[in-house]
């Protein structure tokens, strides 16, 4: 059985700017306050999917 690549929250790619110093931390902050804000508006799940694709990808797993 092959399985696909986990997935990695847009919130944990933010975060690890920092981490690894590609990017300031007063930058990383920016982008989480900028990143959260998103989602409240839009109303994507943590990796960045629009609610309608979550409901397909379920549909999908339960066979209908």
């Amino acid at each position: 059985m092959v399985q696909g690549a986990g997935g990695v929250s847009v919130r944990a790619t933010i975060l690890a700017l920092n981490r690894f110093g590609i990017a300031p931390a007063n930058e990383v902050k920016f982008l989480e306050r900028t990143w959260t804000k998103h989602r409240r508006e839009t109303g994507v799940d943590l990796n960045g999917k629009p609610p309608h694709s979550r409901a397909m990808h379920v549909a999908a797993k339960a066979g209908a």
